[in-house]
């Protein structure tokens, strides 16, 4: 399981820009940086919207 702080929230970074593209971009950033081939996504309230964001920019496993 990884718990992740989206930008500008927790100890991530901060940064002037923070759509919910670039969130979903830098969610998939750090599965590739863990090299982690598939995943499932769970999120609440922004979580979920990134969480959807990701199932329709990247539909196909992997």
């Amino acid at each position: 399981m990884i718990l992740i702080d989206v930008r500008n929230h927790g100890k991530s970074p901060q940064d002037k820009s923070m759509s919910y593209p670039e969130m979903v971009e830098d969610i998939m950033e750090l599965a590739d940086h863990l090299e982690v081939e598939k995943f499932s996504i769970v999120g609440h309230s922004m979580g979920g919207k990134i969480a959807m964001g990701c199932a329709l920019s990247y539909p196909e496993p992997g």
